[in-house]
């Protein structure tokens, strides 16, 4: 389960990108149609997410899910949240190509549902680091 600051931080048209770059032929999002926007845009996502989690060496456990969600939000709003800092009193121009994702809060909560294994499903608790957690 994710909150729409983690949703929205992979929907396409807040990444900058255009119909186009989803082969659909139209010259911006309003001018595709609801059903097949919503279409290719959740197809777009959930790869997305995807490759987020399976672009890496480690297991895949929930904990690691909720990791590489965060971050991913972290590394895709930036360029977004240096503008905020340096500009503390502007408004942020919205133009995603030049600051992509969207600024919100990101929650995320993963479980994994099974037969629990005593001494095979353990997390080392060196995970559980809440000073390292979730940025390390």
């Amino acid at each position: 389960m994710v909150s729409d600051g983690v949703h929205d931080n992979l929907d396409p048209q807040n990444l900058g990108l255009n119909p186009k770059d989803l082969s659909l032929d139209y010259a911006s999002w309003p001018d595709v149609p609801l059903d097949e926007g919503t279409t290719a845009k959740t197809k777009a996502m959930n790869e997305k997410f995807t490759q987020l989690i399976i672009d890496c060496d480690q297991a895949v456990t929930s904990s690691l899910i909720c990791k590489k969600s965060i971050r991913y939000c972290r590394q895709i709003t930036a360029t977004s949240r240096q503008w905020m800092e340096q500009n503390p009193s502007g408004i942020l121009e919205s133009n995603y190509v030049k600051y992509p994702g969207k600024l919100d809060h990101c929650t995320c909560v993963c479980f994994q549902v099974g037969t629990y294994i005593p001494g095979k499903d353990e997390v080392a608790v060196s995970t559980l680091n809440q000073a390292r957690w979730p940025f390390s």
